[in-house]
Formats: structure tokens, sequence, C-alpha cells
């Protein structure tokens, strides 16, 4: 390949990733400096910088400090190490978003030109807004209720490289970003969560125009989507919409997955060098491990073959340093997902007693991250099938399906059967530019609006489904009332 036209494989029918196979600018030793800095900064533990400081006051202490107390003195140096590893870490950071942020500039003026991103722009605002109709953000929960997810990220985000869980400690970008912003703590961490929302929206749909005009790379490009009841992205965009991977945005604002998802919506609607797409693959991680369910599909499947190795290497080097930090033991890597005991509430049941208690809550947690896509998913893969375009039916069923094997030890099952989004974006562009030119068949039509009939209930292993406050709880409630009344 030479330059940037073209796709990676030009006999493959599977189109995400647009490959610059030119040479990147940063030499390759800046960007792996600033992966091996990054992922040793995200799980560089606050225990490690106190343990680090009492070895430091071990060895010498300044003659100017020694009146000074020796618990007062080691406070001092912790903070003093804090500061540098939030410095290494934005710097690491910084060199990382370089290739990114010089892919979109790059790629600007073919994006205005192809695509108008302005009216995508507008359809998001009024989307989001659909959405939180549906699901109201700003629920009571968030504000009083320390168990909600996105709560303790608020916190975390008023000093991001001191103390934190032993759970979150290292999905570090999120919070790390808001405080570089300054939009840190209730309520500027919840306006950046909501930020963030929109443009996991815009982008969702920015990926639809895209594939479903044809695909990247192409240069004869079918006409613009119009906002049409079943040919454009009205009920069939609402209605996917509905699914975890954003609504779960709704049910608990301030969770940081959103970030990784723009980052990988990033990579396969810009076409990016290599440098970029494994810093792609590094900040994912970064801003939380469980990306990797969503990168290893997109990887293996989607990414050049010059770059399938080194992306695979970054996500191996993050999970060899996870364990370094915690000395290589398996068992403690494990307790911090409160897989065998609850480490964060001792009298909440952990993931094995609740899923031995409740064996049929992972299966509402897998129904409720798409719903009725599950059956639109699957149908669009048959059909594929049938046309012989196996790589594409390989990767909507291994993206849909690999995220299911971490179900039996997470509790959080809606959000976690969700991280395979790409492939019911995928499998829904492909039902889209099937009918777009024909009639939409009437099971199809049928489908979209139970779809967005259905509530999108939250479902874990705890606490089962839940439904926080907007239209979709009261529909439930006013149905359990007439249910009730009868």
């Amino acid at each position: 390949m030479e330059g940037d036209a073209g796709m990676q494989e030009p006999s493959d029918e599977l189109e995400l990733i647009r490959w610059r196979s030119e040479k990147d600018k940063l030499p390759p030793w800046v960007l792996w400096s600033g992966v091996v800095v990054l992922f040793g900064m995200v799980h560089c533990r606050y225990e490690t910088l106190v343990s680090l400081a009492q070895s430091l006051l071990a060895r010498t202490v300044p003659s100017f400090y020694e009146h000074v107390p020796k618990d007062v003195l080691t406070e001092r140096y912790v903070e003093n190490l804090v500061c540098i590893k939030g410095f290494l870490f934005y710097i690491a950071a910084g060199i990382l978003f370089l290739p990114i942020v010089r892919s979109v500039w790059l790629d600007r003026s073919s994006l205005r030109a192809q695509y108008d991103l302005v009216r995508l722009a507008k359809r998001s605002v009024v989307l989001m807004l659909v959405l939180a109709a549906l699901i109201v953000p700003v629920h009571v929960p968030y504000l009083v209720d320390a168990g909600t997810h996105g709560l303790p990220y608020s916190v975390m985000s008023m000093s991001p490289f001191s103390k934190s869980t032993d759970l979150i400690y290292r999905r570090l970008l999120t919070p790390a970003l808001a405080y570089l912003l300054q939009m840190k703590g209730l309520p500027l961490y919840y306006v950046f969560s909501l930020a963030c929302t929109f443009g996991l929206i815009f982008l969702t749909l920015l990926f639809l125009e895209i594939h479903v005009r044809g695909g990247p790379g192409h240069t004869g490009l079918a006409p613009a989507l119009k906002p049409s009841l079943w040919g454009g992205s009205g009920i069939w965009i609402l209605s996917l919409a509905t699914s975890s991977f954003i609504m779960f945005d709704f049910q608990s604002p301030g969770y940081v997955e959103h970030l990784f998802y723009i980052l990988t919506l990033l990579a396969v609607c810009v076409p990016m060098t290599t440098g970029g797409l494994l810093a792609v693959v590094a900040l994912s991680l970064a801003a939380h491990e469980i990306s990797v369910l969503t990168l290893v599909p997109l990887v293996l499947l989607a990414f050049p073959k010059q770059v399938r190795w080194k992306a695979l290497c970054v996500v191996a080097l993050y999970f060899l340093m996870w364990l370094m930090s915690l000395g290589f033991n398996v068992k403690a890597a494990l307790m911090t997902h409160n897989i065998v005991v609850n480490q964060a509430f001792l009298d909440t049941p952990s993931v094995i007693q609740s899923l031995t208690s409740h064996p049929l809550r992972i299966l509402s947690g897998i129904f409720f991250a798409y719903k009725l896509w599950w059956v639109l998913a699957v149908v669009a893969a048959w059909m594929l099938y049938k046309e012989g375009k196996t790589r594409m039916v390989r990767f909507i069923l291994g993206a849909i399906l690999l995220p299911l094997v971490i179900l039996p030890i997470a509790y959080d099952t809606s959000r976690l059967a969700s991280m395979g989004f790409l492939g019911v974006l995928l499998a829904a562009c492909y039902l889209v530019r099937r009918y777009r030119q024909t009639s939409w068949p009437r099971w199809l039509q049928v489908l979209l609006l139970l779809n967005i009939a259905i509530p999108s209930f939250y479902a874990d292993l705890y606490r089962g489904l839940h439904l926080p406050w907007g239209l979709y709880r009261v529909v439930v409630e006013l149905v359990k009332a007439s249910w009730h009344a009868i």
C-alpha cells in the first residue's frame, strides 16, 4: 500500500479501518515510551507511592528536615511523588493523543466535504434529548448514593493521582482529563460526562453515515441519509440508540467507558497511521481495562496486518504491567474485582454468590444489552453468510459474543454485554444498505418499534433489573398500576 489511498486490504470485504501507511511523525521509540510511561502511571498505586516515600526517608533525610515529624515528612514526600506521577501521566497521554489529533486534522476537509457534520451535530442533540426523556440522566441516586456507578469517578476527578479505591484507581484517563479541564467534582464532572455522551452519540451517527453510504475508502458514496421514517436515521437509529452502550450513560452518568467508545469510533471513522491506531488501543486501556473486550475483535479482524501484532503487544504490555504492580499475585487481581469477596462492601454478596443465588439475572442482562437488536444482528449475520461475506460474519458474531465470557465473573451484566457494540452497529448498517432502495419489510418495522417500546433496564447480578426515572419508568409504573387494578 502506498499513501493513504484505499483500504488496508483491497480484497477484504470488512471495511472498518482506513490505514495511513505513511511514516509517523513521532519516532517509534517516543510512541512506545509514551505507552510504557502511561501504563506505569496507571498501575502506580497510592500505596506504592507511600512505600517509595518511606524508602527514601529510610535512606536519607535532609538536615533541614530533621526537626519535622516522620509522618508529616512522609506525607510531604508522597505529595511530591503524586505531582510527579500526574506530570508523567499527562506527558505520556499528550504524546499518545498527538497522532490521533493529527489524523483528525488531516481528514477534516474530507469529512466536511463528504458528510454534513453540522447536520449530524444537530441530530445528535435531538437524539440526546429524546434519550434523556426516556431515562433522565439527573436522577436522585447519582447525587446522594455513593454506590452509584458514576459518583466514585466524580470523587476521583478531584484528585485523580492520589487516593482511590482498589477497583477503579487504574481507570485514570477520564477523571484525569476532567481534572485537567477543571471539570472536577460535582456538578462540573457531571457536565463533562454529558459532553462525552454527546461525543459518543455524534460519532455513532458519523459511523452509521459512513458505513450506510458505502463504507470508508469509497469514492462513489451513496446519497446522504435523510431523516425519513424507515430509510434514514429516524426510527431505526432511535431503536439502536436505546441499546446499553449509549443508554448506560443515562442510567449512570459519570461512568468512564464512553471515552474508550469515543476513541474506538474515531479509529473506525478517521484514517489513522500506525501510531494513531496504537495510541487508540493504549488510551482505551487507560480509560478502562474492560476495553480489551472491544479491542481484541477489532484488532484481530480489522486492523492491517502490519499493525495487528504491535497492537496486541500493547494489550499484553498493559496486563503484564498490571500483574507486575501486584507482584504477579493473580489472586489479588481477582480480589479487586469482587469475584470471590466484595472488597468494597463486605455485607454485599460477591459475584460468585450472586450468580449462584440468581442465575437467571445473567440472561436478563444479556438481553437488555441490545434488546431486540440481538435478533437483528443474527439476521444480518445470516444474510451476510449467504452472500459469502464470512469475515464480516466473524466480526459481528465475535464482537457481540466475546464480552459474554466475562459475565460469570462480573456484576453489571447489561453494561458489559454491550461492549460488542461495533458488531451491532455494523449489522445495522448492513440492514439499512440492504433495504434503503426498497420498502422495508413489515417484520423489520415491527421489531424496530418493539425495541423502542421495550424499556432499557439496567441489569446486574446483585440488584437484578433497575430502571431510573424517565418516560420508560412512567410507562412501567402505569402498567404495574393497571395490572394491580385488574
